[in-house]
C-alpha cells in the first residue's frame, strides 16, 4: 500500500480528507524506472500523471524539428509531470528522462474518472488543484519570457526575436 506521506507532499491532493486519500491511493500504481530511461517522449499521446517519490528526472524539449533537445527542468521527489495531457488531451510537449533510478506513482485519466464517479467533490478538488498548478507554471513562464525580452532589448536585439503570442494570466 502507498503511504499517506507519499500523497500529502503533492499540492494536487491538498484539501482531501483521509477517506478520499485512501480511495485515491487505491487507484494509483507505483512504477520504478532505471537510470537514463525515457519515462515519456515528446510527441506521444499520454493519459497519466506521474508523481516522483524517489530519484531525479530531467525535462527535455526540442526548440524546433532540427535542433537537439535541451534540458529545461530537473524534477525531484514531490514534483509531478504529465499533467498537461490530462487537461488538454494533446501530444506530450516534452521528453522526461530519469537521471537515476526513479520511483513514481501513476494516476491515469481512467482512474480520475473513477474518482469522479465515486466522489464528485474530491474529483473537483483534484482538478482545481491541477488547474492551479498549471496556472502557477504559466505565470512563471510569462515572467521568464518578459525577463528574456527585456534582456534582449537591453542588448539591442529586436523585440520580435521571441515568440509573438504569449498568454498572460
Amino acid at each position: 500500500m502507498i503511504a499517506d506521506a507519499d500523497l500529502s507532499t503533492y499540492s494536487l491532493f491538498g484539501g482531501l480528507n483521509q477517506h478520499e486519500l485512501d480511495h485515491l491511493r487505491s487507484l494509483m500504481q507505483r512504477e520504478i524506472f532505471p537510470s537514463d530511461y525515457d519515462i515519456l517522449r515528446e510527441g506521444e499521446t499520454g493519459d497519466r500523471v506521474y508523481f516522483i517519490l524517489e530519484g531525479l528526472a530531467e525535462v527535455r524539449v526540442k526548440p524546433d524539428a532540427d535542433s537537439p533537445p535541451e534540458r529545461v527542468a530537473t524534477l525531484e521527489p514531490g514534483q509531478i509531470f504529465g499533467e498537461m495531457e490530462i487537461l488538454d488531451i494533446q501530444p506530450r510537449t516534452a521528453t522526461v528522462r530519469s537521471l537515476e533510478e526513479t520511483t513514481v506513482l501513476v494516476l491515469t485519466s481512467r482512474s480520475l474518472y473513477e474518482l469522479k464517479r465515486w466522489h464528485l467533490e474530491a474529483f473537483t478538488l483534484v482538478m482545481m488543484n491541477l488547474a492551479r498548478d498549471v496556472s502557477r507554471r504559466l505565470r512563471l513562464m510569462d515572467r521568464l519570457y518578459l525577463l528574456e525580452r527585456q534582456r534582449n532589448r537591453q542588448a539591442g536585439l529586436s523585440a520580435r526575436s521571441g515568440p509573438q503570442a504569449v498568454p498572460v494570466g
